[in-house]
């Protein structure tokens, strides 16, 4: 007798290994998927312009990293001495009008140059709801201004799938070698409400579903796993909204067979067994046993040329050298 549904893993014609370049676009759950890529040593940039959460919000970073659109003076703010702009999430602010500039120019370099060279762009989108600010229209951030300066509306399908086609669009020429994942955030938006939740979603996935089928741009049901395979508050974290590390690590494993090569997942054994030696904490530092296991640590790490281990070698020396 089964007990829960289950969607099958699928290997994917996309082919992700340690040869790859990365970029991790949207919400908070591309941050997630991003971090576990991270830790296993691919090379993995992560929301270079900060979380985003809408499709528009999603498409106008691409319009100012192609510079087809600049960044309008009127959607800078200042609150408590911190200056933000609203198209930007709060970790590119500035304790200055010139210095929040500098953050965000310095950042729109570096992820202009990440998609030249990147082989997959994942984008994960997070809500249809957005927030407009009269000069700037539809805003990433509210950096905790007044509500009452902002209109809030959920965004139609139609307009979603207009963003997210301008999207693919801006990526195939910024990121002309990428493969595009598209996924839905499993995290639950229930502060616009349940209903308004599942609004939203739906309108998302409309949006996005219509664009695949058109543009050939691949799907990861991260959604999907969450609702109908976990199915379970066990697997949400007290908040309710957000997915526990079991929850994150099971889509991450779907991820895993989904898109990562033979070879990719062979190296990621190698290194998961470094990671955690590297965690070990021996009651005795100073025995030979401890020793030897650093010494096993450091031929370990240099038997993966290809991979960057700097900091974690300089911190095997310096235990080895301590003693």
């Amino acid at each position: 007798m089964k007990f829960r549904t289950s969607i099958e893993k699928t290997k994917s014609a996309v082919d992700i290994d340690h040869d790859s370049k990365i970029i991790m676009l949207g919400s908070c759950f591309s941050e997630n998927i991003g971090s576990k890529l991270k830790e296993v040593k691919f090379d993995c940039s992560i929301n270079p312009l900060g979380i985003a959460y809408n499709p528009i919000s999603i498409q106008k970073h691409l319009k100012y990293a192609a510079g087809s659109d600049r960044i309008l003076d009127e959607g800078f703010v200042e609150n408590q001495g911190v200056f933000n702009h609203l198209d930007f999430h709060s970790s590119l602010s500035g304790d200055s009008f010139e210095k929040n500039k500098v953050q965000i120019s310095s950042a729109m370099m570096a992820f202009a140059q990440a998609l030249k060279n990147a082989h997959i762009v994942f984008i994960t989108y997070g809500t249809a709801f957005v927030f407009e600010y009269d000069s700037i229209g539809v805003v990433n951030n509210c950096h905790k201004l007044n509500p009452s300066k902002f209109r809030r509306r959920l965004l139609s399908y139609q307009e979603i799938e207009l963003a997210i086609n301008r999207t693919v669009v801006a990526l195939k020429e910024l990121a002309p070698k990428a493969k595009i994942v598209m996924t839905l955030s499993p995290i639950r938006h229930i502060r616009d409400g349940l209903i308004e939740n599942q609004r939203s979603k739906a309108a998302l996935l409309t949006g996005l579903t219509n664009v695949i089928n058109e543009k050939h741009v691949e799907y990861f049901p991260s959604y999907e796993i969450m609702l109908d395979d976990l199915r379970d508050y066990r697997f949400y974290e007290r908040d309710l909204i957000h997915p526990t590390p079991t929850a994150i690590d099971y889509i991450w494993s779907h991820f895993k067979e989904t898109y990562l090569t033979t070879k990719a997942l062979s190296v990621i054994d190698k290194v998961e067994k470094i990671n955690s030696g590297l965690q070990h904490r021996p009651r005795f530092p100073k025995s030979k046993a401890y020793q030897l296991h650093l010494e096993n640590l450091k031929l370990k790490m240099e038997e993966l040329p290809s991979l960057d281990f700097k900091q974690e070698t300089k911190r095997v020396l310096n235990q080895l050298n301590s003693f």
